[in-house]
């Protein structure tokens, strides 16, 4: 039986411009980073011949975030083009002032589809 959820996990293109965003958009703090390859990887994600770059990174609340930039040699998949998409995820983060928050991440390159 679950007890909690410990992270959740993002494939990202860029581990340092993600990195920047979750910091400097969002206020999440950068605990650690750090470097994954062989079988251990391979048996967890089932990716052949995995080099994996992550960042665990810290919510005000403590909730953990894990950005996971694979290497070349990774099948990468495409983004999916809608939230209807079947593999797309969202993630609701709880914030103070809505119109700020928005504000602050359109300041760093991200854009809102709703309204």
């Amino acid at each position: 039986m679950v007890t909690a959820v410990d992270h959740t996990g993002f494939s990202v293109s860029s581990l340092a411009e993600a990195i920047r965003f979750w910091t400097e958009a969002l206020g999440f703090t950068l605990e650690r980073q750090s470097k994954m390859r062989g079988e251990f990887i391979h048996q967890v994600t089932g990716v052949d011949a995995p080099d994996v770059e992550t960042a665990i990174m810290k919510a005000p609340d403590g909730s953990m975030i894990e950005l996971l930039q694979y290497g070349r040699r990774a099948h990468n998949g495409r983004v999916p083009d809608s939230a209807a998409a079947i593999g797309a995820a969202h993630l609701a983060l709880t914030v103070a002032d809505i119109g700020s928050a928005v504000e602050r991440i359109e300041a760093a390159g991200w854009e809102a589809r709703g309204s």
